[in-house]
């Protein structure tokens, strides 16, 4: 019986452990351009002709490129790749969703630097 009950918990545990995702990790609070938002911009978005600095698609290379972006208002619905919108970024797979919970929270916060 107490083997059988020890073996209960450590199913117990093992379901508690493998039932956590990586969203249950991602924060949404206190995002800036600084400690969150550039590095995801520059590992998706910065890339050659498509939102480096000068590109005329509109640039995300710099907090001040970034934060006046004349798309910001709709960014998130391309980057969710909802009805309407043109799907970013082009040609790859999509942001994963904790990226881009944290852009929208950016945006949300009034994109701090």
């Amino acid at each position: 019986m107490k083997s059988l009950l020890s073996l209960l918990l450590l199913c117990g545990l093992f379901l508690q452990v493998t039932s956590c995702s990586k969203d249950d990790e991602c924060s949404t609070t206190n995002i800036t351009y600084s400690n969150t938002v550039k590095s995801i911009f520059d590992s998706n978005c910065t890339l050659s002709g498509c939102h480096n600095s000068g590109s005329v698609n509109g640039s995300l290379a710099s907090y001040d490129d970034a934060k006046n972006f004349p798309r910001l208002n709709r960014m998130v619905g391309a980057l969710r790749r909802e009805a309407g919108f043109v799907a970013m970024p082009q040609g790859t797979s999509p942001l994963g969703s904790c990226d881009i919970d944290q852009i929208e929270a950016w945006i949300a916060a009034g994109t701090p630097n």
